[in-house]
């Protein structure tokens, strides 16, 4: 098991774009050596940017054949929104990061993210940035012996990649991490906290991150607590709080999309017709978008 895949770079405004127009024009081209050389980037930052393309979910990597191929999730965002200019599309973004504990590189080898982990495993909202690469060092060290040089790294890319502070740079910059228009993280002197913004995840993100996790675990209904403090899951992802979902819970039950059945003990919430396959959300999703940008124009 190893670590910093992203060599140091993470991901960058319209980096994800590059990368499956890339694969769209020919799926093994960034497989190859002289790779690097045709997208007109350094070594190490190719290695990064197949990195992201896997980490998201919007590429798969075959060992075998060395080609990439885009997954459907991969093909709406390409197709509506490559440039991740929707909130929807940033969050989804970061769903898909966080949720996932390992990456496979080009080699077949695993490799966790300190991203899972720190949306996930770490318990508690505020910390010192030395003790904060203490808990990582800790929980690291389950798999493998890490140089604490390495993981520092994972810590500043994942710092830089979500810091608050980072989101009112100019978009245009290539330096600019779209991630950090969630305002999950803050960073000032040496404290990080954990954010949690219910302005930037909307009713459909909460929608497919459920039926997702429904889907994927064969699941019929989640209680209210398991949203909110399981990993994987809306609470532990965003960092939201009990009151924050119930908005978007509320929402959904007004627009029929869920049940959410509350007791004295426990509050339950059941999807209504869950779309067997969860991309069908995303779609969805996409072609609301687009009608209602075409009725506007």
């Amino acid at each position: 098991m190893g670590f910093g895949q992203h060599q140091s770079f993470y991901l960058r405004e319209g980096w994800l774009h590059k990368g499956l127009e890339a694969v769209s024009l020919d799926e093994s081209l960034l497989a190859k050596p002289d790779a690097f050389e045709k997208m007109g980037i350094g070594k190490n930052m190719l290695t990064a940017l197949r990195f992201w393309l896997i980490a998201t979910g919007v590429t798969k990597y075959d060992v075998k054949n060395k080609i990439f191929s885009i997954t459907e999730l991969g093909e709406e965002i390409f197709n509506n929104d490559s440039n991740l200019n929707l909130p929807f599309t940033r969050a989804l973004i970061h769903y898909n990061l966080a949720k996932n504990s390992e990456v496979n590189d080009l080699n077949g080898n695993r490799s966790s993210t300190v991203i899972y982990w720190f949306f996930n495993e770490l318990e508690g909202n505020m910390f010192e940035r030395d003790l904060l690469l203490e808990k990582f060092t800790q929980w690291a060290s389950k798999f493998k012996d890490i140089s604490i040089n390495s993981l520092k790294r994972d810590i500043d890319c994942l710092l830089y990649m979500y810091d608050i502070n980072n989101a009112f740079e100019d978009p245009e910059d290539v330096l600019h991490s779209p991630l950090s228009s969630l305002e999950l993280v803050s960073k000032k002197d040496n404290i990080v906290k954990l954010e949690g913004k219910i302005e930037n995840i909307s009713d459909e993100l909460i929608y497919y991150i459920l039926v997702d996790y429904m889907n994927i675990h064969e699941l019929d209904s989640l209680t209210l607590n398991e949203v909110i403090n399981l990993k994987k899951l809306p609470g532990k992802l965003f960092n939201l709080k009990s009151e924050q979902i119930l908005k978007n819970i509320f929402s959904l039950k007004k627009q029929g999309k869920l049940e959410f059945i509350q007791t004295n003990n426990l509050d339950t919430i059941q999807i209504k017709n869950r779309p067997v396959n969860s991309i069908e959300v995303i779609k969805q999703f996409y072609k609301e978008s687009r009608d209602i940008n075409e009725s506007i124009i």
